[in-house]
């Protein structure tokens, strides 16, 4: 008795013959669906007699044939590159790539894709001159918006197999500046063949000049063409700089507007490709495109032992993409759309989206190049006295913005969040001397902190200052010598542990700041928990909430006792022999940013002239590689905080008992508010008892310890009533 498979093998065979002969029969996707289950069995005949007849149907097919493609896509799937064009040569994926039909083309791709997997296999791609002209042409004028993702995928998946070798000076992402790994198959296995069919073969190289500047195709087409090669050549450039910068036809480029001077597809797709005075959505990818450039670093060392011999070439910020677009005059015109509303080649009309790119512009490159930033002259310093900086332009830019429309307004534009939490935390410190009052008063006038207000639960501003006052991600560098210490020791050794500075910096100003606005702010933390109980206000209410959870898992540490030394009185700059634990009354490298002017005993001086924030410090101590109390427990186990957030975070939550019908929005809302608070009570469980494991003689810090203890033994809903945990267990039964 014949199997099933053998019954369907016969049955879609006469099927496809039948269709063959008669192109009006409808394809039964049924059956076709049907073997798919199958497609894995008697790949002899499958292989010998289906396949070769599909293909046939397919050349021949008058309708829909994605039932036909996604059957054959199933059937080569075991079989390899070289074997599968055994059965379908190039000029059948030829012809495929150049079908109208988007489930043909896929499948031709799924076929190519085949050739990824090894540098042998693409380099056997790279010999057929043809297919790989139709490849990047399909990729370039599709219409079909997921064949050219795919085909781009493939592309970029082919080069990076191919890649020779890894160059010393080659640019990659570096996952310490907030990249991400390497891709897989990095390795530089390949021969370079298809680098050299794509780049050196002047038929296909000048398919990137004629496509994306082609009249005759109209202008929907071109700037479809222009937006692709946009997007695929910043992963070209991290793998092979030269291979996108260098003159390969000279003749092409110069018909093109390029110069001597003025070589390579880069220099045509960043500067003469794209009309971006005439075109809005093409300038809106044009800048999209200059932020991956931003993204593209030399390589830079990565283990620890060679942290401080890469220093000053990472407080340079050595990078391609930077040093062109300066060089270019791109990084200056850009900046100019966000910090001049009047800004050349923008009509007015356009400003409101050319600003918000600009601004992610600008917010990639302060998180990716803090210290180029703290140099940076002002764009209007046209004398270059430096008395004004690029840093000063924006926090200007910033506060402007914040405070256009007055303290109770609910619309913030969020780019100018974003950027304001991209800056450097130390940066909205730098220009603090506190001398006298006077000079905290103007700071604080100057700060763009004091523009953001404490009466609007917006969930945008909120979840900025969550960011600015948690400090950047732990990072353990813990000594190894000291692996006999308690996993908490560790933690908490690893805060003063600090190899970069600049990072000590940053870990520092978060607390400072989170400090000096409650200082201005007072009143900051009893609106915080209004708004958390707002559930009317779901997203404000998880924002406030979220603002908690940044403070009780902050990474602080307290400022310099003492301002660092001058470059100038450092007896040697060579970082050989120094300490991986750089101090902070150490001298600093000479290529760190100027230091901060307030010192620890300045900020504790400022708080205390406040009676809502009259802290109570620990002494202050040089940097040790012993446990320290964590510090936000300090902030959260004094006023406001310890009256007002402490309570609120151990209360029981909301459960709408007082609704009747219609609850389930409100129902919804409060079960995420009740969960993200209880995180954050467990967050600040563990945080006391890392700080009791220690031994504690503050009776408030026991009384806390136990109350929040008692709260978290509750759970996320809390002792509430009968009638109230019945609503509460059907909110979590809904959420489930």
């Amino acid at each position: 008795m014949a199997s099933d498979s053998q019954i369907l093998f016969d049955q879609l065979q006469q099927h496809v013959v039948q269709v063959q002969a008669d192109p009006s029969i409808k394809l039964d996707e049924r059956l076709f669906g049907s073997y798919e289950w199958y497609a894995q069995e008697n790949l002899n005949d499958v292989w010998e007699v289906l396949l070769p007849q599909l293909l046939a149907l397919l050349a021949s097919l008058q309708q829909d044939p994605q039932p036909v493609t996604k059957l054959i896509t199933n059937l080569v799937e075991p079989f390899s590159f070289g074997a599968t064009l055994a059965l379908a040569p190039p000029a059948t994926l030829l012809e495929a790539l150049q079908s109208p039909s988007a489930s043909v083309m896929l499948l031709a791709l799924t076929v190519l894709k085949k050739a990824e997997s090894s540098a042998s296999d693409t380099a056997i791609l790279a010999g057929m001159k043809d297919l790989v002209a139709s490849l990047i042409r399909m990729w370039l004028t599709t219409p079909e918006v997921g064949v050219a993702e795919t085909a781009a995928q493939l592309l970029r998946r082919m080069l990076e197999v191919d890649l020779p070798k890894t160059p010393a000076d080659s640019p990659e992402m570096d996952v310490e500046m907030g990249g991400v790994p390497d891709t897989p198959g990095f390795t530089g296995s390949g021969q370079g063949l298809m680098w050299r069919r794509i780049f050196d073969d002047r038929d296909i190289y000048g398919l990137f000049f004629t496509l994306t500047i082609s009249e005759t195709e109209g202008k929907t087409q071109r700037t479809l063409a222009q937006a692709r090669l946009l997007g695929l050549l910043p992963s070209l450039a991290r793998l092979d700089w030269n291979a996108v910068t260098r003159s390969r036809h000279a003749d092409i480029e110069t018909r093109c507007g390029l110069t001597a001077d003025n070589t390579g597809l880069l220099e045509y797709a960043a500067i003469h490709m794209v009309d971006f005075k005439d075109d809005i959505l093409m300038h809106m990818s044009l800048i999209g495109f200059f932020t991956e450039l931003l993204t593209i670093h030399l390589k830079l060392a990565r283990h620890l032992q060679a942290v401080e011999s890469s220093k000053s070439a990472m407080n340079r910020q050595d990078s391609p993409g930077l040093d062109y677009l300066i060089s270019k005059g791109l990084h200056q015109r850009t900046v100019a759309y966000y910090l001049d509303p009047t800004a050349p080649h923008v009509d007015p009309s356009d400003q409101s989206f050319i600003a918000p790119r600009s601004a992610t512009y600008l917010a990639t490159y302060c998180t990716t190049f803090p210290n180029h930033l703290l140099s940076a002259p002002s764009l209007n310093d046209s004398d270059n006295t430096r008395s004004r900086g690029l840093l000063d332009d924006i926090k200007s830019h910033i506060s402007m913005t914040l405070s256009a429309n007055g303290a109770f307004r609910t619309h913030i534009p969020k780019h100018d969040l974003h950027l304001l939490a991209s800056l450097p935390r130390s940066s909205l410190l730098r220009d603090l001397e506190p001398r006298t009052e006077r000079d905290l008063l103007d700071w604080w006038s100057r700060s763009p902190l004091s523009a953001m207000p404490v009466n609007v639960s917006n969930e945008d501003l909120l979840n900025t200052l969550a960011t600015i006052f948690k400090g950047p991600n732990p990072r353990p560098s813990y000594d190894d010598t000291q692996s006999s210490l308690a996993p908490v020791a560790r933690a908490y050794a690893s805060t003063w542990m600090i190899r970069d500075y600049s990072r000590y910096e940053e870990i520092a100003s978060a607390r400072a700041l989170c400090l000096l606005y409650l200082h201005h702010r007072p009143q900051f933390v009893k609106s915080l928990v209004g708004f958390a109980e707002t559930a009317a206000l779901k997203d404000g209410a998880l924002a406030a909430i979220n603002v908690m959870h940044a403070i009780v898992g902050a990474t602080w540490a307290e400022l310099p006792a003492e301002p660092p030394l001058p470059a100038s009185s450092a007896p040697s700059t060579d970082t050989s022999t120094s300490s991986p634990n750089p101090q902070p009354n150490q001298p600093l490298h000479p290529d760190q940013p100027p230091p901060l002017h307030i010192t620890e005993p300045q900020l504790r001086h400022i708080l205390s002239h406040h009676p809502l924030t009259s802290f109570t410090h620990p002494p202050i101590t040089p940097p040790t590689n012993r446990y320290s109390p964590p510090l936000p427990l300090t902030t959260l186990l004094s006023p406001p905080c310890l009256s007002t957030l402490i309570p609120y975070l151990c209360s029981p939550p909301q459960t709408f008992t007082n609704l009747v019908g219609g609850t389930g929005d409100a129902e919804s809302a409060a079960y995420k508010i009740a969960r993200l608070k209880y995180e954050t009570l467990r967050l600040l469980h563990r945080k006391l008892g890392e700080r009791m494991a220690y031994g504690t003689k503050d009776d408030v810090v026991k009384e806390v310890a136990e109350l929040v203890a008692q709260a978290k033994r509750r759970g996320a809903w809390g002792d509430v009533g009968a009638g109230e945990r019945g609503v509460a267990s059907r909110i979590a039964t809904l959420e489930l």
